[in-house]
């Protein structure tokens, strides 16, 4: 990988880097999520522990939307992402963002308004990506807002579609910086409020969709204003980018991270029995953590840590579920699903496949041809998993 790493152009380098990394501290991530699930199970109770937890939880949530800004920032950058535009209602996505947001503006007790049009104004646009957008603006501006600020949100018509204008009473922007604050890597105050590149790629999301954001302020203290401009348009032939980029990987998308490989067959049924779970991932800390938390759960467990090892105990065990890593040494992934679907059916064994890779559409296709009935990324395993357990449709054992 160090050659590949250090050869080539120095923008593919980087995002080869950017790709590699984003991929690795998921995986290590992964494992302190399971962590606070199984401390949360064992003692959930205790009220000392509860408030440490959250912390702990809130932590990892946002190193997890920094690691999927870095990935959005890569993909960006190859110009790897899908645009698919069509009429939007503005007032309800920007109700919907607000609504996200408020959570952690009460948190840091901050003032969250919004004031919309009176009324609706056609426009155009993807609505998953103008969702992203307005999460970045509105994360943007709760970062470099004090506790206890105001931040309003206006919604009004425009001379060419509506402008969506997010004002803050916050640290305000100086003069020489306002140029690059849409800049890869160009944050402010990297080491307090991330990485720098969530403006980048709102700012790459809007061009693409024939829209606009600018940044606004008088000065430091003066608070900022951010205005996002979405297009009233023909939405014919406003679909762009790359067909196998995921469309749905954003923030807000990732309540549900299972993603169905071949229609349904994941799920059906009811009932919470023992299941038979085979957890292979090359790494210990993930194996350890996701079998300790199944176990807790009544279920039945057992790890490995390769490919081959994978294949041999789940044809001599037979387990309900097969976990799989798609990264393992010796055999991978998509090897050991290929020679266990050959071998058992989905209604004998199910088979799982954990990523810490984005999910995207390549990546899905590659596992439905596999054989996998899922798709689950690795960071949000358990509260999947708890679902697929339940809702199997094998017969009781």
């Amino acid at each position: 990988m160090k050659s590949d790493l250090y050869s080539g152009p120095p923008t593919e380098r980087r995002n080869e880097f950017l790709s590699v990394l984003a991929h690795e501290l998921r995986n290590h991530v992964a494992p302190i999520r399971n962590a606070v699930h199984l401390l949360r199970l064992r003692g959930g109770s205790d009220p000392n522990i509860g408030p440490m937890l959250e912390m702990i939880e809130r932590q990892v949530a946002a190193i997890v939307h920094e690691l999927e800004v870095i990935v959005e920032a890569e993909r960006a950058s190859r110009g790897d992402l899908l645009i698919e535009s069509a009429k939007v209602d503005v007032s309800a996505l920007v109700s919907q963002a607000v609504e996200r947001a408020r959570p952690e503006a009460m948190r840091r007790r901050q003032t969250l308004r919004v004031e919309q049009m009176q009324a609706e104004v056609p426009a155009y646009g993807d609505p998953s990506r103008l969702a992203q957008v307005l999460d970045t603006v509105l994360d943007n501006a709760m970062r470099y807002t004090p506790n206890g600020g105001d931040i309003l949100v206006e919604v009004e018509p425009a001379a060419d579609g509506v402008a969506i204008r997010v004002r803050d009473s916050g640290s305000g922007i100086a003069a020489d910086f306002l140029p690059r604050v849409f800049d890869y890597f160009s944050g402010r105050d990297r080491l307090e409020h991330g990485v720098g590149v969530g403006l980048a790629v709102a700012r790459k999301l809007m061009q693409m969709q024939g829209g606009s954001i600018d940044a606004r302020s008088a000065g430091p203290g003066a608070g900022s204003e951010f205005v996002i401009g979405v297009p009233v348009a023909s939405p014919e032939a406003r679909v762009r980018g790359t067909p196998n980029a995921d469309s749905a990987s954003t923030r807000h998308d990732r309540e549900d991270n299972a993603r169905p490989c071949v229609g349904s067959s994941a799920t059906g049924g009811s009932g919470n029995r023992t299941r038979r779970v085979l957890v292979a991932d090359d790494s210990a800390a993930v194996c350890d953590s996701l079998s300790n938390l199944l176990q807790d759960l009544g279920h039945d467990v057992q790890s490995v840590h390769d490919g081959e090892q994978a294949l041999e105990l789940a044809q001599r065990w037979q387990p309900d579920f097969v976990l799989l890593d798609i990264h393992m040494p010796k055999q991978n992934g998509f090897m050991v699903a290929r020679a266990l679907r050959a071998r058992f059916s989905s209604e004998q064994m199910k088979l799982v496949m954990m990523s810490g890779d984005n999910l995207d559409d390549a990546i899905l296709a590659g596992a439905k041809a596999a054989g996998f009935d899922t798709c689950i990324d690795k960071v949000f395993a358990f509260s999947e998993l708890e679902k697929l357990l339940v809702s199997a449709t094998r017969g009781t054992g």
